[in-house]
Parts: structure tokens; sequence; C-alpha cells
């Protein structure tokens, strides 16, 4: 415990008086939340499950003001996307949003200035990186990064004896300024007293058995190096101990020895016995209903009890498989009923969960519409039957089983794992594409052999022959023509996507796709941005592009093949009539461009005076910048003004000619705020300041060079695609663009481990297309997410509807829809989510039976009585 926490029932009080007084704003469900958290965490550690969307940010942000409130400190751990989500949520909840700490550098940063130290332990709320602890020590690496734990060391000794250690007075590695203004800071501190628990760990942060000259040694700090926990620890006297510890997205890294366990174990020092753990997690399980234990562990349960727990939830998960195969036998129900209390007896006292049958939107379309409550989602498989494919591509997936089949994977691991990928396209495109004969892989495959030492059997040689064979028949079935480019843009599953896509956006709503590979992901991009192009071009509207570049060009080919079969593509008529095309849209943009610098300071007038203040100095820098250059990576030049107009017509889009200044304005803020990651909370600064500061011109440099990155080019943008190489305020400014109803893109092919957790893309879009189904339930339910949650564009336009009266099956709903190549792996692929999906939906919202048929009176009956038992873990519902 820190020396001015006053305890949880201190925390209790304050909880109760924002919720009375609501300082800060919670929905009913949220403030029941708080309230049982604040209950809990007197006892122990808790997990807050709520589902995706339903604002577990904002609870966790309520709890940390009323530990702060009661004198104590608080950790947050998140991971590094969601440093400005949690920043905002911060500020909103009267807490002070430091920048997320990630690296050793920016960690010893605090004390660079030795005559006004900013220590990290004087700091009430710390946000951290889950991968903080990602150090990565040798024996080359430079003093400063390990020096923290000998000139500790050294210090203490001295300050305890009164004698330094032997060899520490001038050595020549321990003289960075920063390492040496922490190490004295955190003995100054220590040493004043009030801090008994830090004082035993400095004291044996180094086992009197090892030399101290041994902490000079930069090998002994690599990773399962015997100094590496104890240079952990230093590093955590430096933050200070802390009363909470929040985990965000906590169902990461699950192992003993990753980076957040040994964050959360060895470095954020958790002192005293009132400390506590709330973990973060819409999927606190995902594929086993062991890692129940695992999360449990996570807030601090001892193994014993975990153990002890997980034993009823074995049961209820016997007992659900149970009921699923025999819903009818005498017994089951009450069997059920049975495991179902008792795994909720052993769990509540941690878990709270709402999920969406608990939202006001959610029940209002129940209402309406009837049915089961889950039914404002729905799945509509984008089916790719193999009984209606080209015939060329019906003999390509019988080669691709049969080379699976003949090939073996040390020989050829492309050519076995084609049956797996046919259906996804990773792989076949490459094979189909590559131009060589049969001949060539026979060789190929011999000279394999060859190497090895082993001279091929009759046998081995007949199979390798039989290998080429079927690869030449995989390759042979469905080359394209070189002028309609390759193979992945006829891809069945890649066509089926672009049909899809292109209904919805007809319907002027957005899609948000998620994929797992990137030759595919490329090609459905390309091949929605070659058809718009060329659907603008045919109809005389405007397009923003100039001419086609050379990574696009076969994708061009593929959508005028298509589009216009016969017809001869010229490229450079295409060009010219580009050029042409964006020619009237040029002289569009130049008169927004002449006049922006007016409108953007007409604009700035209307704004709040809190907003105006705080980026009236980044207007004035970029006004003063405004005729800087900037040359792309593509080689493409142009102003600042140029591209901050490109970017702010982009986002404006139809409403470019009719947006007020004050829409231009907050267009520009909103612009700024994405790019540099800022807030655009209430600051304290003289109503009369207008001066460039340092900060306004750092704002305004970081914006100017992510901006002219991003939208100095001139291309088309319908399609974006959000993938592990795309840098954080790229992605940031896509996710501004795509929440603006008007603007471009239409579509965001996100990859599936960049667009989950923090993403907020749900203004403009409620339909989630899936290219490459997961195998993890989990992180399905993460990708829906990003689209389901309060304040969406579905909640919107359900109030609409319901207000006219729709017809209930005309309601709207959040659309989800996977992409499935029926005939193929694809296809077991898809049937295996779906019954994890079935388990995860009964571990974390007691849906244990599928919706019965309207009439079924039987059906129903026994399935609400099901349901009627089923574990809940609501704070509305139940108390700990």
């Amino acid at each position: 415990m820190t020396a001015g926490f006053r305890g949880w029932q201190d925390v209790d009080s304050h909880a109760r008086d924002v919720v009375r007084d609501a300082r800060i704003e919670l929905n009913p469900g949220q403030a029941a939340s708080l309230l049982q958290l604040t209950t809990r965490l007197k006892e122990h550690g808790a997990i807050l499950a709520d589902e995706v969307g339903m604002g577990k940010t904002r609870i966790a942000v309520a709890l940390a003001h009323c530990v702060v409130k009661a004198g104590g400190r608080v950790a947050i751990v998140a991971p590094p996307g969601l440093d400005d989500q949690w920043r905002r949520e911060l500020q909103c909840g009267g807490l002070p949003a430091q920048p997320l700490l990630r690296s050793l550098y920016q960690y010893l940063q605090a004390w660079q200035h030795p005559h006004a130290p900013a220590p990290w332990f004087d700091e009430p709320v710390v946000l951290v990186s889950h991968y903080f602890a990602r150090w990565r020590l040798g024996d080359t690496s430079h003093a400063w990064r390990w020096a923290l734990l000998p000139e500790l060391v050294a210090r203490w000794r001295k300050h305890e004896t009164g004698r330094s250690a032997y060899g520490y007075k001038n050595h020549p590695l321990l003289t960075d300024p920063w390492v040496n203004g922490a190490a004295d800071a955190i003995v100054a501190r220590i040493a004043a007293g009030g801090h008994d628990a830090e004082k035993g760990i400095l004291s044996r942060l180094l086992d009197s058995d090892v030399p101290w000259a041994h902490t000079l040694e930069p090998g002994s700090y690599g990773k399962n190096a015997f100094l590496r926990r104890p240079l952990q620890q230093a590093i955590g006297l430096g933050l200070g101990s802390f009363d909470l510890v929040i985990i965000d997205e906590a169902h990461k890294s699950r192992s003993d020895d990753s980076l957040l366990n040994q964050l959360l174990n060895d470095v954020l020092l958790a002192t005293g016995a009132s400390s506590r753990r709330l973990a973060m997690s819409a999927t606190p399980v995902e594929l086993d209903a062991k890692q129940w234990t695992q999360t449990l562990q996570r807030i601090g349960l001892p193994a014993g009890d975990a153990e002890c727990i997980q034993k009823a939830i074995d049961d209820y998960v016997a007992a659900v498989t149970n009921v699923r195969r025999f819903p009818f036998k005498d017994g089951m129900v009450e069997a059920f009923a049975t495991a179902s209390q008792t795994y909720q007896a052993a769990l509540a006292p941690y878990v709270l969960r709402r999920d969406k049958r608990e939202d006001d939107t959610v029940q209002s379309f129940r209402e309406h519409a009837g049915g089961d409550i889950g039914a404002y989602r729905r799945v509509e498989k984008i089916r790719v039957p193999l009984e209606e494919l080209p015939v060329e591509w019906q003999r390509a997936v019988c080669a691709a089983e049969a080379l699976s089949l003949a090939s073996r994977l040390h020989e050829d691991p492309q050519a076995k794992r084609q049956r797996l990928t046919v259906g996804n396209g990773h792989g076949i495109a490459e094979l189909i594409d590559r131009t060589v004969d049969p001949a060539e892989n026979a060789a190929a495959a011999t000279a394999t052999a060859e190497d090895s030492g082993v001279t091929p059997s009759v046998r081995d040689s007949k199979r390798i022959a039989r290998t080429a064979w079927w690869t030449a028949a995989l390759r042979n079935a469905v080359r394209p023509p070189r002028d309609t480019g390759g193979a992945l843009y006829r891809h069945p599953a890649i066509r089926a996507a672009v049909e899809a896509i292109e209904a919805i956006c007809k319907t002027d709503e957005k899609v948000l796709v998620f994929a797992r590979y990137r030759a595919p992901m490329d090609a459905l991009a390309h091949l929605l941005n070659a058809r718009r192009m060329l659907h603008a071009l045919a109809a005389g509207r405007p397009w923003p592009q100039q001419r086609v570049h050379q990574e696009e060009w076969p994708a061009v080919q593929a959508a005028h093949a298509e589009l216009h079969p016969g017809r001869p593509l010229d490229r450079a008529a295409l060009d010219a009539q580009l050029a042409a095309n964006y020619q009237q849209l040029e002289n569009s943009r130049q008169r927004f461009r002449t006049a922006l610098l007016a409108t953007i300071e007409e604009g700035m007038q209307g704004l709040d005076a809190p907003l105006r203040r705080r980026f009236n100095g980044t207007f004035l820098a970029f006004k003063q910048a405004q005729h800087a250059h900037h040359v792309a990576a593509d080689g493409t030049s142009g102003s600042v003004l140029a591209a901050v107009a490109r970017a702010l017509a982009d986002h404006l889009g139809d409403r470019l000619d009719a947006a007020s200044p004050e829409e231009v304005a907050r267009a520009f803020v909103d612009l700024v705020q994405a790019a540099t990651n800022l807030d655009s909370g209430s600051d304290e600064e003289d109503e009369g300041a207008a001066d460039v500061d340092a900060a306004d011109a750092g704002a305004w440099a970081v914006t100017a060079q992510r901006v002219t990155e991003d939208y100095a080019h001139n291309r088309g943008g319908f399609a974006r695609l959000m993938h592990g190489g795309t840098v954080a305020g790229t992605r940031r400014l896509l996710q501004l663009a795509f929440n603006r109803e008007h603007a471009f893109p239409r579509v965001l092919i996100a990859q599936s481990m960049v667009g989950r957790e923090g993403l907020n893309l749900h203004l403009a879009c409620r339909t989630v297309v899936l290219l490459h189904s997961e195998w993890n339930p989990a992180v399905v339910e993460q990708q829906i997410g990003r689209v389901d949650r309060l304040g969406s564009l579905w909640e919107r336009m359900l109030a609409d509807a319901i207000s006219r009266n729709v017809a209930p099956d005309q309601l709207p709903r959040i659309e989800i829809r996977p992409v499935v190549f029926e005939g193929t792996y694809d296809e077991t692929h898809w049937a295996v989510l779906t019954q994890r999906w079935d388990n995860l939906r009964a571990q974390l919202h007691g849906d244990i039976l599928p919706p019965c048929a309207a009439g079924d009176e039987e059906g129903i009956a026994l399935r609400n009585r099901i349901a009627k038992a089923a574990p809940q873990f609501s704070p509305l519902k139940t108390a700990p």
C-alpha cells in the first residue's frame, strides 16, 4: 500500500459519490459495475469481462479516479495501440494523462532535468505498454540500458554502510546523467522513510553471494540471465508501488514467461496487502475453459484456489455438452441447472460481465423485431459454391487436393499445403503465375533428393512425377491471359467478396474487411479501386487520380476484362482520360485550397473556447508553413497546403462544397488530433495566448509529416489497407476518415492482428466481411466489436427505422459476412470456428441451445428453461 492510500473503504465512498453526483458520465450498467468492483476489491482482484463495445474503459477510469481520490496510485497496462483511447478517457475522468510508457529511454527521460525532476513515482496514474519489458540486452548493449541496477545497488550500499562498492567511484560505465539522476531520486525517496516494502526490495536487489562487479557485465541482463529480474525490479522502484493495477486486454500473452507476466510480476510493484489487480477482457476465456485459471491467476488468485474453481468450470462445460446432445433426456436440464449454479457461485466473486442483452438499443431491437435477443446481429455467408464455379476453377480445386496428397512437406511445402489454402487464395496465385514448365518442377524435385544424398527410388520418382503433373495441371487450369492481370484477381473468393462489398457500398454504407494474408488483401484493395475508377470514368464522375500506377495495372487489366469483355485496353488512352477527368476535380479543389486558410480562421471562431485555445497555435504554425514543400517516398512533390487541403477534402467528401467554415475548422482539428495523438480536452491556458509555442510547432511538424506522407500522392482511396507495416499515425488517419460518412475510404481492409482491439470504426459502418476466417472465436468477437459499439451507425439507423415504423423483418442489423469457399478446406475451417464460437457463447453469454423454429413450442419452452438456468454475471442481476 502506498503511503497516502486510505484503503478500499474510502475508494468505495468515492465511487458512491461519483455515481450519485454524476461526476463521470456512466450509464446504469457502468455505474452498477463500478459499485460492485469497489466492493469486491476490498477482498481480492476482479475481472471486468463486459462484451466488446460496452464501455469497460470508462468504468476502469472511474475506478482509477476513486483510487486516486483515496490517495492511491494506479498503473494501467495496455496494448500500445490503445494509448490514444486511454488518454482521452483519463482526461474525461479528470486524471492526468501522460503518454504511454513504451521504452527504457522514455523511462529514464523523466530524470533528464536534474534541477526539475519529474519522477514516475510522483505520478498518480502511470500508463504502461504491455511490451515495456521487451528489453533486448546482451554483451554489446549500451551501458545506460542496464546501468540502473549497479548504480542503485552501489548508492544504497553507500547510504546504508557509508562505504562505496569497490571500483564504483568514477567508473566509466556509470556516467550517464539520466541513470544517475534516477538512482539518486529512488534512494532519496526510500531513505526518507514510509516505504518499508520498497526498502526491502532495494536491499535484496543483489544476492549477497554475487559480487557487485558482476553487475557491470552486460551479458548478465539478457533474456533469462540471472540479473534480468533484479534489473526489472530496480526499474520498478523508479515507477513506485501501486495500489491498483488495471490490465487491459488481459487475455493476451498468457504464458508464464510472457513479457506481460514479467511486467506484472517483476516491474510493477504492488507492495501492500491491499494492492489489487483488475483484469479487463471481453474474452477472459477463448479456446479452452482451462484459460479461466490463467485469467484468475492474473488477478492475483493463488494457484490452488484457481484450480478449485476450475473443477466447477469443467463440470459446467461437460453439462453444456450433454444438454446440447440430449436436450430432451430425463434429468438433463436439471443436471445442467445444478452445474450452472455451481459455476456461477465459483466465479461470481471475481467476474463481472454485461453483454448486449442489457444494452438499451439491443432491447429496443428485440421489442420491435421479436425473436432471439442476439438477432440484431446477422451472420450471412458470402457463398462460393463449388458447383457454380467455372470449370477451370473446379479443375484447380481438384488439382490442389491431388497435389497436396501427392507431395511431401519437406520436398515442396507450398504444394503440400495447396488444399489448405486454395479457398483463401494464399499461395495459389504465386504457383499459378510462376512461369515454369512441368519439366522444371520435376528437375527441381530430383535435385532436392540428390542434394540430400539419397537416390530416389522408383516409387519416389513416380511420386515426384505425379507432383509435377498435378502442379502443371493446377497452373494450366486457371492461368489467365497476360492482359487480364494475375490469377489472384480471378480467384472466386476475391470476386465474390468484391461483388458483396460493392452491393453494400451502393447503399451508401461502408464496409470493414478482415483478412489474414497480405497477397489476397492487396488484390482485393487494388481490384475494388480499379473497378471503382473504371465505373467513375464511364459515368463521367471525378476520380482523384492522374494516371495508373504500375502496382495498380494488373488489377486494372483484370477489372477491365470483366467489366468490358472483348474491348481492348489502351493504357496511354486511360491515363489521358484520367488526366482530363482529374483536371475537373483539381479546379474544384483549387477553389477550396485558395480559401482554406481564411475558412479555417473564420471557423475557429465558432469553436468552443477550450478547443479554440488548444488548436489555434497549431493552426498559426500551419499558416506560417503553408508554402513548405514535401517530397514523398514515391518521388512526388507538393506543398504542405496542398496536402492538407487534399486531406480535408477527402475527409469532408460529398460535403466539400457545402461545408461551413466551422465544419472545415473541426475537420482540421480532427486531422491534427489523429496525426499527433493529441486530445481536444480543455486546458488552462490564458484566454489571450496566441503565440506559437514549442508544443504548437511540434504538433504541427508531426501533422505536416504525417499528412504529406499520406495525402501528397494522387490516387484513388476507395479501398485502403491497414496491415502490420502501417504506422500508428496513418492508422489514426484511416480511422478518422473511415468514421466520416462521406469520406474515402469506403472500404477498409484490415489485417486481423492489426484491426482488433482499440479501433473504433463504428460511426459510419455496420458491416464486417471476414475474407479469411480465424480459428479463435474471441478474435472474431473483437473484429465485430469494431462496429458493434455504443454510439454506432447501427444504433442511429435502428432509432430512425423505429421512428418510421419500418417492418420488423426490415430493421437494420449488424451484418457479419464470412466468405466461405464451399467444397474446400475453407468450409471445414468455418465449421470449426462456428463450433468454437458456440462454446464461447456458452461460457460468456449463457447461450446454450440455438434458436428454435417458429411454432416449435416444445423446443422454445425447453430453450427458455435452459436460458433461465444459465449463469449470469451482470452487476445489475447478481451480487458478490
